[in-house]
């Protein structure tokens, strides 16, 4: 099998920037955070981290699209960073595109919400466990 017999899904045709809806964790609560889809990674972490009222450099994020959440589970987030930010819309472009084709007489898409998680706690446990696993003997 060559190399470039690999199926690779193509990008959805251009479409012109639509909202996409956030629940920001914000403690206890959540809040809701309307971006456009034409956003920058930078634009989206600083808008969050203002919501949160944290600086943007101590996020840890996770996130879960709704429609790759089964019904009867815990939703296990994905790391949302810098690098898997594009990775999301793209996601979201193609679940749009999708949707537009099967509702072609109305040409509409289901409203879904993107949830996001803080992640800070996680990985500050992750990371003390790691080092609580070092021993020093002193001599």
């Amino acid at each position: 099998m060559d190399d470039y017999d690999e199926e690779i899904t193509p990008p959805p045709p251009a479409t012109p920037p639509y909202d996409i809806e956030f629940e920001v964790p914000c403690g206890k609560y959540s809040r809701d955070l309307v971006v456009r889809s034409l956003w920058t990674w930078t634009l989206f972490i600083d808008e969050v981290a203002m919501l949160m009222g944290c600086h943007a450099s101590t996020l840890v994020l996770g996130y879960t699209l709704p429609w790759q959440t089964k019904a009867n589970q815990k939703p296990v987030p994905k790391l949302l960073n810098e690098e898997t930010f594009d990775k999301m819309k793209h996601d979201i472009d193609i679940w749009r595109s999708e949707q537009i084709a099967k509702n072609k007489k109305l040409g509409t898409v289901k409203h879904f919400i993107v949830k996001l998680f803080d992640l800070r706690s996680e990985h500050e446990q992750v990371v003390t466990t790691k080092v609580s696993h070092f021993s020093f003997a002193l001599s």
